[in-house]
């Protein structure tokens, strides 16, 4: 929503401004699910699931704060008032299960995250190689540039 609101120039409305969400980069959550494939190709566990999360959800508040000061002017919203559809006050899921089984977690915290998605978001946005920022991306997820 942040970016479809930079996009079309349009102020983004912000329904429930305290509800807590899990925020993570998609990068560190498809590497948990290329370490969970291949360790679960190796042991014989059968069905399981599991849940992958960071250890903390974060108020839609301070998404909209880190945005605002990460676009500026390119980015603004307004909080609505209004009694909206239902939506739970607080998301959390426990990730216990996947680290303990493979030592995954979110290692980044939400400033960086934010910080890496609306870099790839404002280059996209900019008409960049979107192949060559994808596999920086990917190259600094597995170690290969800092």
């Amino acid at each position: 929503d942040i970016i479809k609101s930079i996009d079309s120039k349009q102020k983004m409305l912000i329904r429930y401004p305290k509800n807590t969400r899990p925020w993570q980069h998609v990068i560190e959550l498809l590497y948990g699910y290329l370490t969970l494939v291949s360790k679960v190709s190796k042991d014989d566990i059968g069905f399981e699931s599991f849940n992958f999360a960071p250890e903390k959800s974060y108020p839609a508040e301070d998404i909209i704060k880190l945005s605002k000061k990460y676009w500026g002017n390119k980015f603004d919203y307004i909080i609505s008032d209004k009694n909206h559809i239902f939506e739970e006050k607080k998301l959390e899921i426990s990730n216990k299960k996947i680290e303990n089984y493979i030592n995954w977690k979110v290692e980044k915290n939400l400033s960086h995250t934010l910080k890496e998605t609306f870099d790839w978001y404002n280059d996209f946005l900019n008409k960049e190689n979107m192949v060559e920022v994808n596999n920086k991306v990917i190259d600094k997820c597995l170690g290969i540039i800092k």
